[in-house]
């Protein structure tokens, strides 16, 4: 919830700043929700094929949000597949896999790639969006700032296809270093941290702290 805000507010900062105009920040924070939420899936779906690829069963998948409105719609969605419990809200902008039953007494190699595979998948996401629509990237690129202020200040197909494509760099970009900030608790570099880490944070043995997470959402 916080990290969205934080976008919310950058996205009415930039385009402000710049004289975007109404029209064109209201697309560029509803762009934020969708691509958001569609982030979130990706980072969980990492997780979740990682664990898969090593054997590992997770018990649940849980996609959700604490944001109001959009959280009426937490446990929408609720089935069993491949023995995993499946809990999603279509619109949740935060996600946990089940880990604590296998993350004490699992190989150290295989828990940091599971945990660093959410990460990994939004990067894959990002270069496979840009590979897809290269050309049109570059060619915007090779007109500067200038071009680049230009084209979001429009209200046009180009302008939305554009404005759609920066936000999906910036919403991964941003997922992809809050979660690797190993000094954040709960985040998936702290746990990668602990797993590497001797002397472990006591918290990292803590099953609630699992627990605490599957609340939250």
């Amino acid at each position: 919830k916080q990290t969205l805000i934080i976008l919310f507010l950058l996205i009415i900062i930039i385009f402000e700043t710049y004289g975007i105009g109404f029209i064109n920040t209201m697309f560029g924070l509803f762009s934020i929700l969708i691509i958001s939420s569609i982030s979130v899936y990706i980072h969980e779906i990492g997780h979740y094929f990682a664990a898969r690829l090593f054997g590992y069963i997770p018990k649940y998948f849980i996609v959700g949000t604490t944001m109001v409105i959009l959280n009426k719609f937490n446990g929408l969605f609720k089935f069993k597949l491949f023995d995993t419990n499946f809990i999603i809200n279509p619109f949740g902008h935060a996600g946990s896999v089940e880990a604590f039953t296998y993350i004490y007494k699992g190989n150290k190699f295989k828990m940091v790639v599971i945990a660093a595979s959410g990460v990994l998948a939004n990067l894959l996401f990002t270069l496979i969006i840009f590979w897809i629509n290269s050309d049109f990237l570059l060619m915007q690129y090779s007109k500067g700032i200038e071009g680049f202020l230009d084209i979001f200040s429009k209200t046009s197909y180009e302008s939305y296809l554009f404005a759609i494509f920066i936000i999906i760099f910036f919403v991964n970009g941003f997922y992809c270093f809050v979660n690797l900030v190993p000094f954040i608790n709960k985040v998936d570099g702290w746990f990668i941290l602990q797993l590497l880490k001797k002397d472990k944070n006591p918290d990292f043995y803590n099953i609630d702290i699992h627990k605490e997470m599957e609340k939250s959402i």
